[in-house]
């Protein structure tokens, strides 16, 4: 059966919860306030909080864990997190409504934008667009939509 561990503080309205590959964080997306929770989940305490563009809502990890990727909904951004460092490495410019993003095990990212109706490749070293694909009909992505 399931049960409660602990109760760990974040900010305000978190959206989304993901583990990075090795196990080692959570991060709590906080809609809200504009930031992300880094959870240390040995200890299952706040490590950090990082603040980002406008309404974070979607996580994706480089395939080492090493770096984070979250999509800022009204900040139109990518968020790079260097999660040695603990900081906000990078802001890539995004679409309208950036949504789901995925990592690929080639280095590349795949961002859904819901309002621009597409779905954008980026090379997840430089934030570079490699490829966009016009879906129509407001796309929409959550979790991990692709394994890398």
């Amino acid at each position: 059966t399931l049960h409660e561990i602990a109760r760990v503080p974040v900010g305000e309205h978190p959206f989304a919860i993901e583990v990075s590959p090795d196990g080692r964080w959570a991060l709590a997306l906080n809609v809200l306030s504009d930031d992300v929770s880094v959870i240390d989940m040995a200890t299952l305490a706040p490590r950090a909080t990082l603040k980002v563009g406008r309404a974070p809502y979607g996580v994706a990890f480089s395939s080492d864990g090493a770096r984070a990727f979250v999509t800022t909904q009204l900040g139109r951004s990518v968020s790079v997190l260097d999660l040695a460092a603990m900081n906000v490495a990078a802001a890539w410019k995004a679409p309208d409504y950036p949504e789901g993003i995925a990592a690929t095990a080639e280095g590349q990212l795949v961002v859904v934008s819901w309002m621009d109706d597409l779905v954008q490749v980026l090379d997840a070293a430089s934030g570079q667009r490699r490829a966009s694909v016009s879906t129509g009909g407001n796309p929409r992505s959550f979790g991990r939509f692709i394994q890398p």
